[in-house]
């Protein structure tokens, strides 16, 4: 992906995001401060608390998916995914905020019911799907016809032989991400009643959750990552932008601590359940590279490999 390109999805991803950050302060400037602002969770505070506190929780936030859009930048569709929270926050942010203009900021009292919790829950899932369309798909993943190279594992199955080779894979700190995540959300619960962040924190805690667990499945058609719960695909690279594949002893050792369940670091991407041991490793026509932790890689290796060659060598394609 250009450079120039590149750029243009980042402010397109970020910018909603800056602006709800940076337009509370600009408020008074167009309505009479407040002496102090009712929000619908409590007492009255002044306009600088309020917008102080928010403002920066959306800086933080912002500078987090910064971050996050900086370890993605070769994956669209992980730079696809910023983008959607980032709308989907600013969105909802600026919906209460409304809300409390729309009410008046010294009257207590329920906000509009356009600017409630779940009217806001569901601006703030159109915001995002917005984001999503906004930012597109990026540049497709070009295909390669070139076959893996002679020293490359394979296996000899015979012409009519159709190989598949599945496993089961579970990370159990991104499932102990999910239950520090849905404690959290309790606790908030508990303490304010269900509020916005609250929802939130739980579809954060079920969509963790739910990654913790996977299914890998190595065939023809390439190399595919689904959950399933869902029955969604979660990673996927089709044979023919895949152009060879290998195993590790020891590769899982060289990923980010950070990196568990659904991954992307750079130009690794893929699914880690565990902190040491062997990975099913294949590079990508694009330059990046699909890394998987599982039990003994080298036959799913070899597999991906050897169909490569049926599909790729004359005499030998078989569809």
């Amino acid at each position: 992906m250009g450079r120039k390109r590149a750029l243009r999805r980042s402010i397109r991803s970020l910018a909603p995001l800056a602006l709800a950050a940076g337009l509370p302060p600009v408020v008074p400037l167009a309505l009479d401060e407040p002496a102090a602002v009712f929000d619908e969770w409590g007492g009255p505070v002044t306009w600088d608390v309020l917008v102080g506190t928010t403002s920066v929780w959306l800086m933080v936030g912002l500078a987090a998916l910064t971050l996050r859009l900086y370890a993605c930048r070769f994956s669209p569709t992980a730079q696809r995914a910023v983008a959607l929270f980032s709308w989907a926050s600013a969105g909802a942010w600026l919906i209460h905020l409304a809300g409390l203009v729309a009410r008046g900021l010294e009257r207590p009292g329920p906000l509009p019911w356009w600017a409630g919790p779940w009217a806001t829950v569901a601006g703030a899932l159109l915001a995002g799907a917005t984001g999503w369309l906004v930012v597109g798909r990026g540049p497709a993943v070009p295909i390669t016809d070139a076959p893996p190279t002679p020293g490359a594992l394979r296996i000899d199955p015979s012409a009519e032989e159709r190989a598949v080779w599945a496993r089961s894979l579970f990370s159990p700190l991104a499932l102990a991400g999910a239950a520090v995540l849905t404690v959290a959300g309790a606790v908030g619960v508990a303490a304010d009643g269900l509020g916005l962040v609250d929802v939130f924190v739980a579809g954060l805690a079920v969509s963790t959750g739910i990654g913790s667990w996977a299914r890998i499945r190595v065939d023809r058609s390439g190399i595919v990552i689904t959950q399933p719960v869902l029955g969604r695909a979660l990673v996927s690279v089709d044979r023919a932008r895949i152009v060879h594949a290998w195993a590790e002893d020891r590769g899982a050792a060289g990923l980010p601590l950070t990196a568990y369940g659904v991954f992307e670091s750079g130009r690794r991407f893929g699914y880690r359940t565990r902190s040491r041991g062997p990975v099913l490793c294949a590079e990508v026509s694009d330059g990046r590279r699909l890394v998987v932790t599982v039990n003994c890689p080298y036959l799913p290796a070899a597999l991906v490999n050897t169909e490569l060659d049926r599909w790729r060598i004359p005499g030998q394609r078989t569809g």
